[in-house]
């Protein structure tokens, strides 16, 4: 009984493990980004729409950039992937660890609030750059075949942040909104939703 009760404990750990594993790879219970043919501008809904299919409870918009920091001295070493979250929303839905950053998730978010500018970035790279918290920078960042420079201030850290992977580029985050008025021009966004348990989602096609 001994022997038959710690297997349970073990798998009930195991699949623990591996959904944590696929929600912080996701970033949500379900992510994707509105579709449209070959040469065409996606339409999107707005995000009530969303809500009002049977089994999702919430959402938020998350925009994905591809961004590059070179500064006096300093230059992070490959490009980052730069996301743009609605501070409110994001807090709600994203899947979050309390072991990801030295701060809860709704304080980090508090920061990109009271600093319209605020840049979130993994705390590594200010011991590789020498920037701090409250330094501006400025990212290149890249919307289709344009890219536009924007400034930016250091206003928090983490340690780990939801889609970002040891094999993949460094991840920033800011508001989304700041990121669509800097770029001046219609930016994609993907969608982020917290469902119900069970939920299918062949009914988001």
């Amino acid at each position: 009984l001994a022997v038959g009760a710690f297997q349970a404990s073990l798998a009930r750990s195991a699949n623990r493990w591996l959904v944590e594993r696929l929600q912080y790879r996701a970033g949500a219970d379900l992510t994707f980004r509105p579709m449209a043919e070959e040469g065409e501008t996606p339409w999107y809904l707005p995000l009530s729409d969303y809500l009002d299919i049977p089994g999702v409870q919430d959402g938020t918009r998350v925009g994905e950039f591809r961004a590059d920091y070179k500064g006096p001295g300093v230059s992070f070493p490959e490009a980052l992937r730069l996301l743009g979250v609605d501070r409110l929303g994001f807090e709600r839905i994203a899947y979050w660890r309390r072991d990801y950053a030295s701060e809860p998730l709704g304080a980090l978010m508090n920061h990109l609030a009271l600093q319209h500018d605020g840049l979130l970035v993994p705390r590594h790279i200010l011991a590789e750059t020498g920037l701090e918290v409250g330094d501006k920078i400025r990212l290149e960042v890249l919307f289709g075949y344009r890219r536009k420079r924007i400034d930016f201030t250091i206003a928090g850290t983490f340690d780990y942040f939801p889609t970002m992977l040891p094999e993949e580029p460094y991840v920033v985050a800011a508001n989304l909104d700041y990121v669509i008025q800097s770029a001046g021009v219609s930016v994609p966004w993907d969608v982020w939703l917290r469902t119900a348990p069970g939920m299918d989602a062949k009914r988001m096609r």
